[in-house]
C-alpha cells in the first residue's frame, strides 16, 4: 500500500472541489459536494476513498454527477481505477458507526459495489399491536385499498409504490397503514419497517438540524426497507422538512423499497407541497377510504366488543351503527363510554344507557333527517337547485345528484321507495331502485363520487 501524504491528498481534493463548484449550482454544491471528504488515495492500486454522509450521496452521485466525477477525478488523480466510499451506518437518528464499502460501479471506474448490500440492524417499527389485518374489518368502503395493501405487504417495493391512503379523519387510515407494516414483518421479520407520524418526522428533522447531524438523519431513513408516514398533509408549508422527505423518498423508491402514506387530503389538493413531491405521490396507487355502511359498522362494533370482552344486545349495536354516521374511531369510543357509564352507575348495560351516551357523544339521536334535508344538502354540494334535480334533465351532474339524493334518502329515512321517488323528481319506485344500485356499484371505483358522498354525509351529520 502506498498512500499519498494527507496534505497532498487534501490539495488534490480541493482542486476537485474547485472544478465541482464551477460546474454545478451553488445549492447543489453546498448540499452534495461540500460534505464529502477525501480520506485516502493509494498510488499503487489507484484506489480513492471518499467519506460521504449516507448512501443517498452515493445514489445522487451515480444518478446526477457521475460524468462530472469521471472527468474531474481522472484529471486530478492520474490513473485512478477505483472509487470507494466510507459510509456511516445509523441504527437510530443521531447514533452511528462507520463502515467502508466499495463505491457503486461507474463507467470507467472499476468497482464491485452491490447497491443492495446494506449492513442490517433492527429498528423498532413503532406499530400498534391492535392495528392488524385480522382486526381491520372489510366492507365496501375499504375493500379495494385493503386488498392492494395486503398484496403490497406480500411483495413490497414492486407495484403500487408509493401507496397513498386517503380518507377523512376516523375512517381507518392509520389502522390500514400499520396493518400493512405488520404483515411485512410477519412475512419478512428481518425487514426494517418504520411507522412515523409527520409531526414526529418534523421534530426529528428539527432536532437533527439543531445538532448538525442531518446526514445521520437522512442515512437512518434511507436505510429502511419499508416506511409508513401518517398524515403527510402536515408537511404542507414546511419547506426544509419537505426537502429532506423528498430526498429520502427518492432514495427508497429508487432502490426498490416501499413507502406508504396516509392523508386526509388528496395529492392534487396539497397546495403548498412541492410539485415534485405531489407528482411522486400520484405515481403510485391512491386508495380511497369511504364511509362504512350500516352492515360494516355493525361488523366493526361486534369485533370491538369481542376485543374488549363485553356483550351488548344486538338492538344496542344496531342503534349505535345507525346514529354514529361516519367515524370508525367514534364507534369504538362509544363502546368504551357505554361500559364506563355502566360502571359509574352500577347498572347493567341497557338500551337507555346506550342512547344517553350516543346523545352526548354525537348529538341528539331524536333528530331525524327528512328528504328535504337531504335534497337541499345534495344540491348545495353539486351547486344545483332543488328544481334542477326534479326535472327530466339528463346532464351528468344532475343525474348524479338525483341518484345520490335517492341513495341517501333510502339510507337515512324510513320513507318507502315510492315516497322517495315521488318527492325527488316525481319518479317511480323502480327509478329509485336503479339509482341506489348505480351509486353502490360506482362507490368502489369512482373516487370522486366516494369523496362527494363522504362530504355530503359529513354535512348532514351537523
Amino acid at each position: 500500500m502506498a498512500l499519498i501524504d494527507e496534505n497532498i491528498l487534501n490539495e488534490k481534493w480541493n482542486e476537485c472541489l474547485i472544478i465541482f463548484r464551477d460546474n454545478v449550482l451553488k445549492d447543489s454544491f453546498e448540499h452534495w459536494f461540500s460534505p464529502i471528504k477525501a480520506l485516502t488515495f493509494d498510488d499503487e492500486t489507484k484506489v480513492l476513498v471518499l467519506g460521504i454522509p449516507s448512501e443517498m450521496f452515493a445514489t445522487q452521485i451515480q444518478r446526477e454527477f457521475m460524468q462530472l466525477y469521471k472527468v474531474t477525478l481522472a484529471k486530478v488523480f492520474h490513473g485512478i481505477k477505483t472509487l470507494n466510499f466510507k459510509i456511516p451506518i445509523v441504527d437510530a437518528p443521531g447514533k452511528r458507526t462507520e463502515i467502508e464499502v466499495p463505491a457503486r460501479e461507474t463507467p470507467n471506474i472499476q468497482s464491485n459495489y452491490d447497491p443492495t448490500r446494506r449492513t442490517k440492524f433492527q429498528v423498532d417499527p413503532h406499530l400498534s399491536e391492535q392495528f392488524t389485518f385480522d382486526s381491520y374489518i372489510a366492507g365496501d368502503c375499504n375493500r379495494g385499498p385493503r386488498a392492494i395493501g395486503y398484496k403490497i405487504a406480500e411483495n413490497p417495493g414492486t407495484n403500487w409504490n408509493p401507496m397513498f391512503i386517503f380518507g377523512p379523519s376516523g375512517l381507518g387510515k392509520t389502522h390500514l397503514a400499520q396493518a400493512i407494516g405488520w404483515r411485512v414483518k410477519q412475512i419478512n421479520p428481518d425487514k426494517n419497517v418504520l411507522y412515523v407520524s409527520s409531526n414526529q418526522f418534523m421534530l426529528q428533522y428539527q432536532q437533527a438540524t439543531l445538532n448538525k447531524c442531518i446526514p445521520d438523519f437522512l442515512n437512518f431513513y434511507a436505510s429502511l426497507d419499508f416506511l409508513i408516514v401518517d398524515d403527510i398533509q402536515e408537511l404542507e408549508g414546511k419547506n426544509g422538512t419537505q426537502s429532506a422527505f423528498f430526498n429520502i423518498f427518492n432514495q427508497l423508491q429508487q432502490t426498490g423499497r416501499h413507502v406508504v402514506l396516509t392523508s386526509d387530503t388528496l395529492p392534487k389538493d396539497l397546495k403548498t407541497l412541492d410539485n415534485r413531491i405531489i407528482s411522486r405521490f400520484q405515481s403510485g396507487y391512491t386508495g380511497v377510504l369511504g364511509v362504512p355502511d350500516f352492515n360494516t359498522k355493525v361488523d366493526i362494533l361486534n369485533n370491538e366488543l369481542r376485543n374488549q370482552g363485553v356483550e351488548f344486545s344486538q338492538d344496542i349495536v344496531e342503534y349505535i351503527a345507525r346514529n354514529v354516521i361516519d367515524n370508525v374511531r367514534v364507534l369504538k369510543g362509544v363502546i368504551s363510554s357505554i361500559c364506563a357509564k355502566s360502571i359509574e352507575t352500577g347498572e347493567p348495560i341497557t338500551f337507555d344507557i346506550a342512547r344517553e351516551v350516543v346523545d352526548i357523544i354525537v348529538g341528539s339521536s331524536e333528530k331525524q333527517l327528512t328528504i328535504d334535508d337531504i335534497t337541499d344538502c345534495v344540491c348545495r354540494h353539486y351547486n344545483l337547485s332543488v328544481t334542477d334535480i326534479a326535472t327530466k334533465c339528463r346532464k351528468r351532474d344532475v343525474v348524479t345528484a338525483r341518484q345520490v339524493a335517492m341513495f341517501l334518502a333510502r339510507k337515512y329515512t324510513t320513507r318507502s321507495l315510492s315516497d322517495i321517488g315521488s318527492l325527488i323528481g316525481n319518479r317511480d319506485h323502480s327509478t329509485v331502485i336503479h339509482a341506489i344500485r348505480a351509486v353502490k356499484d360506482l362507490l368502489s371505483t369512482d373516487k370522486e363520487l366516494s369523496r362527494s358522498l363522504a362530504s355530503i354525509e359529513q354535512e348532514l351529520k351537523y
